[in-house]
């Protein structure tokens, strides 16, 4: 016999009431378009963001249970979990290749602060394209004005890094406070799905820049390479299983509520309405196969960060997370589409906002999109052509 299922890993961690409130209020905030400022203290004060940091034993939580979290988190509400990943992998980045920027990105983590930050310059619909403006105004001072896109999480920040090129020609990433004096975070991140994490702007205006701003970034060794953004690749397709869960319940949820059925259903009630339980049936496999997949993926990475230095292992990992990118998104896509074939007209309330489901899908996989992973994974298997190593792998 088995034994008993374990734990959600939430609720070691002692956040299932968050959890737990973060389910509820998830449709409202998506109507309403709530941001999560309300919950800034709160999320620094339990220190969502330290989870995995060494413990006094020098232990981490396992990364595989680590995504399962996030996971967890999503299911509850992908926004959060979303905004959350930028932080996360500024921690990972600080043990897995510390620089002489790593102890201060783990001492304030281990306070509760949060990391945001972005790289790219504007463009697009949002506004112009943004260079940089630099004035130096002293011997180790300058001031700085610049505008950065994809800003994920940092509406909700403690912390910002953000690329830009001084005087000297070198390209810098500064670490800033997030309300310096100059800094602006604009809510502008107009995009149809994932609207609450914070993913617009991040503008500095005559912004006062050191050198004891700048932040060492790992430098890559070319005669020990892998791929050093595999995990914010997992990361997202946690979120997007995580989803898949939800939908998943949403779907179970209404089935047991509803007291009619179609007139021309078998059954009296659509709980046992046998074409309606087939479809529960098929979508509890799907979200279950999803679920398992980022799983073995999760599992590949933790492999490959275990021996550094295996390029192999690190081969492995990132194609393995790409694999598993493809087969999630259609499956948890399916999971949702049975959420809508399985609920009545009178249950598709714009006040469930189920349908935030399909556009937070649909936003996360475009961050990466599946048609650039198949093409580099056919050639893959067929060529054995390694893919690049960027970011997006």
């Amino acid at each position: 016999m088995s034994g008993p299922t374990p734990a959600p890993v939430s609720e070691r961690l002692g956040f299932t009431d968050l959890i737990d409130r973060l389910a509820e209020q998830a449709p409202r905030r998506d109507t309403e378009r709530l941001l999560f400022t309300d919950l800034r203290s709160e999320l620094r004060a339990r220190k969502i963001g330290a989870i995995r940091l060494p413990r006094a034993d020098g232990e981490r939580l396992p990364l595989a249970e680590f995504f399962q979290f996030v996971r967890e988190l999503a299911a509850a509400d992908s926004n959060l979990a979303h905004s959350l990943r930028n932080h996360y992998a500024a921690i990972e980045n600080a043990i897995l290749d510390p620089t002489t920027s790593s102890p201060l990105v783990l001492a304030l983590a281990a306070d509760g602060l949060l990391f945001g930050g972005a790289a790219q310059k504007q463009s697009g619909s949002s506004g112009p394209a943004s260079e940089s403006k630099v004035d130096r105004v002293g011997e180790d001072e300058y001031r700085v004005s610049c505008r950065r896109y994809y800003a994920t999480g940092s509406l909700y920040a403690d912390y910002l890094t953000v690329s830009l090129t001084l005087d000297d020609g070198v390209a810098r990433t500064v670490l800033i406070e997030s309300d310096r004096p100059g800094v602006e975070l604009p809510d502008d991140w107009d995009g149809f799905g994932q609207r609450l994490t914070g993913s617009g702007s991040i503008v500095l205006d005559n912004v006062r820049i050191t050198s004891a701003d700048f932040f060492a970034r790992p430098v890559t060794d070319p005669d020990r390479p892998r791929y050093p953004f595999t995990f914010n690749q997992v990361y997202l397709t946690s979120v997007v299983a995580g989803i898949g869960n939800r939908a998943l319940r949403d779907a179970v949820d209404l089935v047991g509520k509803r007291t009619r059925n179609y007139y021309h259903g078998t059954a009296d009630r659509t709980a046992d309405e046998p074409v309606v339980l087939a479809a529960i049936g098929v979508a509890s496999a799907k979200a279950f196969a999803a679920t398992a997949t980022i799983g073995a993926a999760a599992a590949q990475l933790e492999r490959s960060w275990d021996a550094p230095g295996d390029f192999e292992l690190s081969l492995q990992a990132t194609l393995a997370a790409s694999r598993a990118k493809i087969t999630v998104e259609a499956l948890v896509l399916d999971v949702i589409d049975a959420l809508a074939q399985v609920a009545s007209g009178s249950t598709l309330s714009t006040e469930r906002a189920l349908d935030r489901h399909w556009r937070n899908v649909k936003v996360l996989a475009s961050h990466n999109p599946s048609i650039y992973k198949q093409q580099v994974l056919g050639g893959y298997e067929v060529h054995g052509k390694q893919p690049p190593l960027d970011v997006y792998f």
